[in-house]
């Protein structure tokens, strides 16, 4: 019945199907499906649906269009139904966001006929702001009151202008926009002025926070205390300390002041080392009677610890812990680095077990305090003292260190490969090569993270120190078939062989260096040299300097040079090794020779020396 009835009303469209009839077909539908109220399209669009002269899309909008009663668009445009302008606003934003100009974009609203709205100003926005017109953006509230734009939407649309133009070109244009505001008689927002102290922040433009001031002491306006706080910032974070003191006591006596205002205030002067400053600040808090978030003290302790005051901040951290107040990932990171930097063992034992205790209340005590909830501290703290406590420990007890890694693994944060680098640090110094190998593969396969060149560095490093070269050489290829070699690392796998005496492996080095587009350095072809000279390994030697001629490598370090050519000679005392046959001392000359031709005195002398008394202890 339903299928007969399709046939009869649409068979004849063919394969056709506008977005109209779509749109009917599916009322239709609805209309046939027992127990579905849905009210059928007008029997008067039948006759015209069911002919094939005029195009369905065509009849229904002339229907709408006649029925609507929409008025006459500006500029000519044929009406269009408020129904029509809805549909059509999505391409009309996309259209204006094309355009290359905002002279092009009036031009299409006056073609089409557009009737502005927010969402169309928005794309004038984008567009202009992909195409880094500053100017266009500027003269674009004018060209909105022109077109008769709601009063509302322009001053929305100017916030979002001056936060484009702050980014893009910098506050100075930005003031331009609240001037051309005020003329056209629009209300200036302290939203605006906020939007320009942002940029001004990034820039420390000085000059363009005086023309704010003016703007508002002119127009008489209140600002809201987030302008305030931006400002006492924006003092601090320039160097004018005395500006933002001044402004602090101002809003303290007008009683304006929150922990908005000093959090960011102690932030910035931390960012520039000023503790003396920050504590006057900190003590004024305290002051006012409002209790310091762990913001405020971490501010404080990142203040003394980048101006160099390590005991204070631990002292600092003393008097956190006698009031209860310590308890927070945030204070023990400078904690653990001002111990680590006074080599205090003692102290930094002290702060890695209050973090344990700590991490341990938080995940087995479900009702904890809502400043302590899980969810409340993000995992990237957490996981920041992890990597801090790894790094102190591995200078002074790697075997510490090794056991945070462990733990840091088994906590529901997921280590960082910082946390790895220094774990792997730790195994080079208690000379534990599998296991630096084992972390190597243990953090990809259980975690998901990528090795980075540093990393891997760091892993060939250990293994060197630990003299497992089938180890070191197993973690270069596998870097090299993934294109992560670093010079450090190539560095790593040359002292190793120097270590072990693997010098056979020296030419596939240089060549994966060359495959892998890193230049062989002076200081890598004198350590490969010596490695050669100190075990006997002369045809290597050959090898070697051929692949660091085709390189194009610069010329010898000096001294390194001399030295291979003593060897050569056997009258290195540091060197007992058999000296190279004639033929392979000729070549190995003619070698040097091209490399380095400062070298031809050298060499000529050392030939001379070799075919007079080629053993010879003379120097």
């Amino acid at each position: 019945m339903q299928r007969s009835m399709w046939r009869q009303v649409f068979g004849s469209l063919g394969r056709r199907k506008p977005v109209r009839v779509g749109l009917l077909r599916s009322r239709w539908a609805s209309c046939m499906v027992p127990g579905v109220a849905r009210r059928p399209p007008p029997p008067a669009a039948w006759p015209r649906l069911l002919s094939t002269s005029v195009p369905p899309t065509v009849v229904v909008a002339e229907e709408e269009d006649a029925g609507s009663g929409a008025e006459p668009a500006v500029g000519g445009a044929p009406a269009q139904s408020p129904q029509r302008r809805m549909r059509k606003g999505s391409s009309h934003s996309e259209a204006l966001a094309k355009c290359r100009d905002l002279e092009a974009m009036v031009e299409l609203i006056h073609k089409r006929g557009v009737q502005v709205a927010k969402v169309h100003v928005v794309a004038m926005v984008k567009g202009l702001r992909r195409l880094k017109l500053v100017d266009d953006l500027v003269q674009l509230p004018r060209e909105l009151h022109t077109l008769n734009v709601h009063a509302e939407t322009v001053e929305h649309t100017a916030t979002r202008i001056i936060k484009v133009i702050g980014e893009i070109s910098g506050p100075q244009k930005a003031v331009e926009v609240v001037h051309g505001l005020v003329e056209l008689g629009y209300s200036v927002d302290p939203v605006h002025l906020s939007q320009i102290l942002e940029s001004c922040r990034t820039r420390k433009d000085g000059e363009v926070v005086e023309q704010i001031m003016q703007v508002v002491s002119q127009l008489g306006l209140d600002p809201d205390q987030y302008f305030l706080n931006l400002l006492i910032k924006f003092y601090a974070q320039s160097g004018q300390t005395d500006m933002a003191l001044k402004m602090l006591r101002l809003l303290q006596e007008q009683g304006k002041v929150d922990i908005f205002t000093y959090n960011p205030f102690i932030t910035a002067l931390s960012l520039r080392g000023d503790y003396k400053h920050a504590f006057e600040v900190f003590e004024e808090l305290e002051k006012q009677g409002i209790e310091p978030t762990a913001w405020s003290c971490n501010a404080l302790m990142r203040a003394c610890n980048r101006g160099e005051r390590w005991d204070i901040t631990l002292a600092m951290y003393d008097r956190l812990k006698e009031h209860g107040r310590h308890s927070h990932p945030s204070l023990f990171i400078p904690a653990v680095k001002a111990a680590q930097i006074l080599e205090k063992a003692g102290k930094l034992h002290e702060v890695s077990d209050d973090f344990l205790q700590w991490r341990e209340k938080i995940l087995v005590d479900d009702k904890a305090t809502d400043k302590n909830r899980v969810d409340i501290v993000r995992p990237k703290h957490v996981r920041g003292v992890y990597t801090a406590i790894v790094d102190a420990f591995s200078t002074v007890r790697p075997e510490r260190a090794i056991e945070f890694l462990t733990l840091a693994e088994e906590d529901t944060v997921r280590p960082s490969i910082q946390t790895y680098n220094f774990a792997v640090y730790a195994c080079s110094k208690t000379e534990n090569a599998p296991l630096a190998v084992d972390m190597l593969h243990r953090m990809q396969d259980r975690f998901g993270i990528k090795a980075d060149d540093a990393l891997v560095a760091n892993v060939i490093y250990a293994c060197a120190i630990g003299r497992a070269h089938d180890r070191a050489m197993e973690v270069f290829r596998w870097a090299k078939d993934r294109n992560i070699l670093n010079l450090r690392g190539c560095n790593g796998i040359i002292n190793s062989i120097l270590r072990t005496g693997n010098t056979s492996d020296l030419p596939d080095i240089f060549t994966s260096m060359c495959a892998n587009k890193l230049s062989i350095t002076p200081f890598m072809i004198g350590q490969a040299l010596k490695a050669t000279a100190v075990y006997g390994d002369w045809d290597t030697a050959v090898a070697i300097l051929e692949l660091y001629k085709e390189d194009g490598g610069p010329a010898f370090r000096d001294g390194d040079a001399h030295l291979f050519l003593r060897a050569c000679r056997g009258v290195n005392k540091y060197i007992d090794s058999p000296v190279p046959e004639p033929d392979v001392f000729a070549r190995l000359a003619d070698l040097l020779l091209e490399i380095d031709p400062r070298l031809g005195p050298a060499i000529a002398e050392h030939s001379r020396l070799m075919s007079s008394s080629p053993s010879s202890p003379e120097a």
